[in-house]
């Protein structure tokens, strides 16, 4: 009950901790230390999950995003279409589809689609595309300035779809059959995907669209299940490394100030000698609240919810040092261990 009451106290008091967390057993620390991390890594892994791979496709600005890839099927990949694109085995393969298909709206290139079996030529490809569609008016003798369409690119093992608005350009030049680009006016909004695990429903991107049918009603709603499906692999892959790297990086942060603590604490105006491990355990009991905050911060701030534990702890870290260590506290002079 004493050991709760510590607790209880410790979520908003730091001179509960420098007078008696170094009463309590380590264990009760590292504990406290251990729950702390798990509610810190909370939002951000939330925020990750949150995500869903057709996010492009249906945010407001898709740049004819959604009408491309209709287009697309209905022109280039239906049910009776030559060209064929199945996912066998996690891996897409196409058939009879080496010259890509470029979608047009109001006269401009919106979606420039390719197959690329060979993903290490993906930085080729993607300059290719970038600087295939020159504006002739534009065109100076050293320089020439290409239109950028959104890509579409499906790897054998992966898949990429990099957005740009409808007036992004590029100017390059060209050099003994070399390509150098030297400026784009549109950054692009980008996403990375693969074929583990989509569902047999999906896996023909020919039954998007039936000609015999006609109807156009579920290309859409297919090619955001399809994209949505395809992103849950990298989505996890990502979460899962973030929460660990961001774990590693809570863990040294924590030993960084206990640490500084330490020393601050061993200063000749400093009421109180701390061992490192003291300084430790009271860096680890003041964690538990910095945690809670700041899940609580990102729930309203969704910006903050990579670094809400880290500002958090700062700040009560630093409170907690000079608690500990003010002279104005008037606490004898003694050494704890």
């Amino acid at each position: 009950m004493k050991t709760l009451k510590f607790i209880l106290a410790s979520l908003f008091s730091n001179k509960r901790i420098v007078d008696e967390g170094s009463q309590h057993p380590f264990w009760v620390a590292i504990i406290i230390f251990l729950i702390s991390l798990v509610i810190a890594v909370v939002p951000m892994t939330v925020s990750i999950m949150s995500v869903q791979g057709s996010s492009l496709i249906t945010t407001t600005e898709n740049y004819a995003l959604d009408y491309s890839l209709q287009k697309f099927s209905i022109d280039y990949l239906n049910d009776q279409s030559e060209a064929k694109a199945d996912v066998i085995d996690d891996q897409m393969v196409f058939v009879n589809f080496d010259e890509g298909a470029d979608i047009s709206h109001d006269g401009h290139v919106t979606l420039a689609v390719r197959y690329l079996p060979n993903e290490n030529d993906l930085g080729k490809l993607l300059k290719s595309i970038k600087t295939s569609y020159v504006i002739e008016s534009e065109e100076t003798t050293d320089n020439k300035v290409s239109e950028i369409p959104s890509m579409l690119i499906f790897g054998k093992t992966n898949m990429y779809l990099y957005l740009y608005a409808g007036n992004a350009t590029c100017t390059f030049t060209e050099s003994n059959g070399e390509i150098t680009i030297s400026n784009e006016t549109q950054a692009a909004r980008s996403q990375a995907y693969n074929y583990v695990d989509i569902p047999e429903n999906l896996s023909s991107l020919n039954s998007f669209y039936s000609v015999d049918s006609k109807n156009t009603d579920n290309i859409l709603s297919n090619w955001e299940n399809f994209f949505d499906k395809a992103y849950e692999n990298p989505r996890n892959h990502a979460a899962l490394v973030s929460s660990f790297m961001f774990l590693g990086i809570d863990v040294a942060i924590v030993i960084i100030l206990a640490l500084v603590l330490f020393l601050l604490s061993r200063t000749k105006s400093s009421p109180v000698k701390l061992s490192f491990l003291t300084a430790l355990k009271f860096d680890m009991f003041a964690t538990l609240s910095p945690a809670i905050i700041g899940m609580i911060i990102s729930l309203f701030w969704s910006a903050i919810a990579y670094i809400g534990f880290i500002i958090c702890f700062g700040i009560r870290a630093t409170f907690l040092g000079m608690k500990t260590t003010s002279p104005n506290n008037n606490q004898p002079d003694t050494v704890r261990k």
